[in-house]
């Protein structure tokens, strides 16, 4: 049976004592997702390592206005078949502004030697993608995986391609870690049992059980203006709607609003429709130009041409007004949600201004992950990246 929980604290040693208590078994594997102010961070690191069983995780963003720590363990069981992997796959280079690189520099430090293959993007050949080793197995052996979980840097591009070809059918969901160069000196923190790791990701492959499927969560956003039909777009550029320039049509919903401040503008979203009328995913909206009528987005590529979508603006501006961790579990059940979501910069790091609870909070069945640099969800389009603050999603495992 899988445990979850999430303990929420202002102090570390009530958590400690609270973590002495929960019984992990050396062949089961559990997921972490961690954030605490510096000062209380070692403690809190040094007793989840002391699990017996293999661990992994990151240094997530707080998932409450009201706990300086928060801390979500997902226990999988040495009885449900599921394997550990970590990945070093490249993904897309960052552009440098500013300063000059050279290609060797910039190049990601590979921690395990030359174990995957450094996919060639400009190539238009059929090989396949690298693949984490790990996961070999059970590609091998033709193997269903239910369900994938993982926790990555901010270039998880390559990635998404080797799990999108090897497990198309697969249930996947991930966050993106949180940045931590003020809280550790590293970009990012993420763990696997004994090593840490400032690139690349760690993740856990199921297969011996049932995943319910992801479930998005898009209440956080409201819909300005009407559905509109896709009818030209390339790459990540759409440039008409209705068969109207799309930064026009944008331009008549906002108003006087283009004209603001740029702290004072809204920042707008575009949601991709199903048949229902339903958000089945979005892209944030980056720049607009008025003499092409385009509008650029922040995927890679845009919603097809057909295809019926809505522009969006977030309803939520602060954590107070986002709560993950409703409704609260107080026991055990029979299913656990892996919950994650995107939360807006300033609430990831408002620890010091929090007015804490002296309460300790646990809540059961729930794993809950945030990180001010999104996640990433697969419904069975694809592995996409989500960074709208305040947009989550769960998988359901039983």
């Amino acid at each position: 049976m899988f445990l979850a929980r999430t303990f929420l604290s202002h102090s570390e040693q009530s958590l400690i004592k609270s973590l002495e208590n929960i019984k992990l078994t050396p062949s089961s594997t559990t997921l972490i997702a961690l954030h605490a102010p510096a000062p209380k961070l070692q403690p809190l690191f040094d007793q989840i390592s002391k699990f017996p069983s293999k661990n992994i995780g990151c240094l997530s963003a707080p998932i409450s206005s009201k706990h300086l720590i928060s801390l979500s363990l997902f226990n999988i069981p040495s009885s449900i078949e599921h394997r550990v992997w970590r990945s070093t796959i490249p993904g897309t280079e960052r552009a440098q502004v500013g300063r000059w690189y050279s290609r060797e520099q910039i190049k990601r430090e590979r921690s395990e030697g030359s174990m995957e293959s450094s996919p060639d993007w400009n190539s238009d050949t059929a090989r396949p993608p690298a693949l984490p080793h790990a996961l070999q197995g059970f590609v091998d052996a033709k193997r269903q995986i239910s369900g994938l979980l993982f926790f990555t840097d901010d270039a998880p591009q390559g990635l998404a391609t080797s799990l999108n070809h090897y497990f198309p059918k697969t249930a996947k969901i991930g966050s993106i870690a949180s940045s931590t160069p003020f809280i550790t000196g590293r970009p990012f923190t993420i763990f696997e049992s004994g090593s840490i790791y400032s690139d690349g990701a760690v993740g856990v492959a199921i297969a011996g059980t049932k995943a319910l499927g992801i479930h998005p969560n898009f209440s956080s956003l409201r819909p300005i203006g009407i559905p509109l039909l896709t009818t030209s777009a390339a790459s990540n550029i759409i440039y008409t709607m209705n068969n109207l320039p799309a930064a026009d049509i944008l331009a008549q919903l906002l108003g006087s609003r283009v004209n603001a401040n740029v702290e004072d503008r809204p920042t707008i979203y575009l949601g991709v429709l199903d048949a229902q009328g339903k958000i089945t995913r979005t892209f944030s909206v980056l720049a607009g130009s008025p003499s092409r009528g385009a509008l650029l987005l922040d995927g890679e590529h845009s919603p097809t041409v057909g295809s019926k979508v809505q522009f969006l603006i977030s309803a939520h501006d602060t954590l107070d007004h986002f709560d993950i961790t409703t409704p609260p579990m107080t026991q055990e059940g029979s299913a656990i949600d892996a919950h994650f979501a995107c939360l807006s910069p300033m609430d990831a790091n408002s620890s010091s201004s929090m007015t804490p609870s002296n309460d300790e909070t646990i809540i059961y069945s729930r794993f809950l992950v945030a990180s001010e640099n999104g996640f990433m969800m697969d419904r069975g389009e694809g592995l996409w990246e989500c960074k709208i603050p305040f947009v989550g999603a769960s998988m359901r495992l039983r």
